[in-house]
Parts: C-alpha cells; sequence; structure tokens
C-alpha cells in the first residue's frame, strides 16, 4: 500500500466514525416520534419486633416478616424535543405481592396474610438525554403517574378483604439508552425513590395520604425499549 493510499484510508475511516458519532447523537438530538416500553420491578423484605398489648403479660414481643414484590410495564408514546429532551404518555400496567407473617416466639406463624392487588393507570415521562459517546446516551428523568391497586387481603382463618386504592406517583429515573440498531435502542434504568400520595378508594371523604419513600420499598430496577417510529 503507497503512502497516498494508506492517507485515503485513513481519511474513509476517520470520515466513517464521525458519521457514526454524528448519527448517534442525532437520536438525542433530533425530533423523532418514538413508540416505548418500559419494565420496572422491585422487591423488599424487612424483619422486625411487634409489641402487643395482652393479658395476663403487659406486653408480648413477637418477630413479623414483612415482603413485598411488585412489577408494572410502561408502553407508550412520546417525542423528542430536540437538544435530548424527551415528553411522552405511558400506560401503567403490573401487580403487587405482599406477605406479612407474624410469628411467636417459638417462631412459628400466628398471623399470616397474604395482599394480590392488580395496578392500572397512566401517566407522563420527560427526560434528558446526554450524548457520551458513540451510541451510548445516559440520561435523567421524572415520570408522574396516576394510578389504582385493586385485589384482595386472604388472612390466616381464610378470610378475605377487598382493597382498592388510588395513588398519585412522581419518580426520579437514572439510566442509559444504547442504540443497537439506526432505530432501536435499548436502556436500563434505575429509580431510588419516589413521592406519593395515596387514597382508599372505599373511603371517598378522605383525602390523598402523602409520603417520600427513597431507598428500600422505595426504589426499583428498570429496562426498556425504544423505537424511532418517524425520524427527523
Amino acid at each position: 500500500m503507497t503512502k497516498k493510499h494508506a492517507l485515503a484510508f485513513l481519511a474513509a475511516v476517520f470520515i466513517f466514525k464521525i458519521g457514526a458519532i454524528k448519527q448517534a447523537t442525532a437520536q438525542t438530538t433530533s425530533k423523532d416520534i418514538i413508540i416505548r416500553s418500559g419494565f420496572s420491578f422491585s422487591k423488599y423484605s424487612d424483619r422486625f419486633s411487634t409489641v402487643f398489648q395482652a393479658t395476663p403479660n403487659p406486653e408480648e414481643t413477637h418477630q413479623s416478616t414483612f415482603k413485598k414484590s411488585s412489577y408494572y410495564f410502561t408502553p407508550g408514546v412520546g417525542k423528542f424535543l430536540g437538544k435530548g429532551y424527551y415528553l411522552g404518555a405511558q400506560m401503567v400496567i403490573g401487580q403487587s405481592k405482599i406477605n406479612h407473617t407474624i410469628l411467636n416466639e417459638n417462631n412459628e406463624s400466628i398471623l399470616h396474610a397474604d395482599t394480590d392487588l392488580d395496578r392500572i393507570g397512566g401517566g407522563v415521562l420527560f427526560r434528558k438525554y446526554f450524548t457520551l459517546s458513540g451510541k451510548l446516551s445516559p440520561f435523567a428523568g421524572l415520570s408522574a403517574n396516576f394510578y389504582r391497586e385493586k385485589g384482595t387481603t386472604m388472612g390466616y382463618s381464610g378470610q378475605s378483604v377487598m382493597r382498592k386504592t388510588n395513588y398519585i406517583a412522581s419518580e426520579i429515573h437514572v439510566g442509559v439508552n444504547y442504540m443497537i440498531l439506526p432505530r432501536l435502542g435499548i436502556e436500563a434504568y434505575y429509580s431510588p425513590g419516589r413521592f406519593y400520595g395515596e387514597k382508599n378508594a372505599y373511603a371517598d371523604e378522605n383525602g390523598y395520604d402523602y409520603e417520600v419513600d427513597f431507598g428500600k420499598t422505595g426504589q426499583e430496577f428498570s429496562f426498556g425499549i425504544n423505537y424511532h417510529l418517524v425520524k427527523y
């Protein structure tokens, strides 16, 4: 290979690299219309002491175990607004399971309740993407959703209690997006916590009780897919 050919080859490689970077950058600076879906899940367990007022003993201390797991899908549609900003609407479809058991001093179960809840609702999603290098783009965002969880709690005696709760929840998202194809990106993101309000749907006279939940029960891990339906 002559020096002239070598220079031409290096120039072609350089142009190709620049084109690839510009293409990846365009994924976050364009105004594309996106079809997306996310999958979020969380799992939490704890063991703690519970004190009962009883006779003839003034107080009896038992051990309680609490386990909660949930997952939900967020299919939706949105649009890049330019300069890496994204705004979209999404559905919330999923399920929660709660297990609460109280044990006596012999580690035997004396009270037990299993709760199964279906979750459905919707909301909005706002993000800011930053092009790091190549096809990789970290992002930070915020979601605001309204959803209802409805189901039953089955007690130790076999009796069931209906539950229906409305939620307003806002969550923080921190993650990365990777373009595996010119129109298809995959992402992984983490939510360290949420700000939410809950209301018993059977008690219409009561308002929302608001809580801040970061870490432990509030954190979630998620995966998502973005498909660029219309590119600009």
